[in-house]
């Protein structure tokens, strides 16, 4: 996606997310992968929210600075106008866009895919998924994704949603 952005003008930019691409949390020299293995995309910043969790945090809080400090850079450049910043991403990237565009009034549009559901629905379908993207319903500002999106600060918004996953390709 960032790649079809730039070709038609716009700056794109993206960071990997704990425990993701460059970001290993568990990487062991002598296997020269991850101790927890290939066993998906998503473990190593799993296991990363489930020890915060543990310690009464969440690992929210941590992708969301990384979400600000990568803005912050961004902005920094001279060939950015700050006027004109958009934000998404699928799932994780959904996720992003979401938090981002809910905390930093720097993000002017915001389109968030396949991210956004409600806690009922959540339950109703496949479960919580990685601990940043399921913040506990008693978390004053994020019970559930509805109030959420209504907090959103871009004055342009679009959801990008599917009502199943049987569109996922290889």
């Amino acid at each position: 996606m960032l790649v079809s952005l730039a070709r038609r003008g716009f700056v794109a930019f993206t960071w990997d997310t704990l425990g993701q691409g460059e970001r290993s949390q568990f990487y062991d020299t002598d296997l020269e992968t991850s101790k927890l293995g290939e066993t998906g995309y998503t473990t190593e910043h799993t296991m990363i929210g489930a020890q915060c969790l543990l310690a009464g945090d969440n690992i929210a809080r941590y992708t969301i600075w990384d979400g600000i400090r990568a803005l912050d850079y961004l902005l920094s450049r001279r060939e950015v106008d700050p006027t004109r910043v958009a934000c998404t991403g699928n799932s994780g990237g959904g996720t992003h866009t979401a938090y981002l565009s809910a905390l930093d009034d720097r993000i002017g549009v915001a389109a968030p895919s396949c991210y956004i559901t409600s806690w009922q629905r959540l339950l109703e379908s496949i479960g919580p998924q990685d601990a940043e993207q399921c913040l506990p319903p008693s978390s004053p500002r994020f019970a559930t994704s509805s109030p959420f999106r209504a907090r959103a600060r871009p004055t342009r918004k679009l959801v990008i949603y599917t009502p199943s996953w049987e569109h996922r390709t290889s």
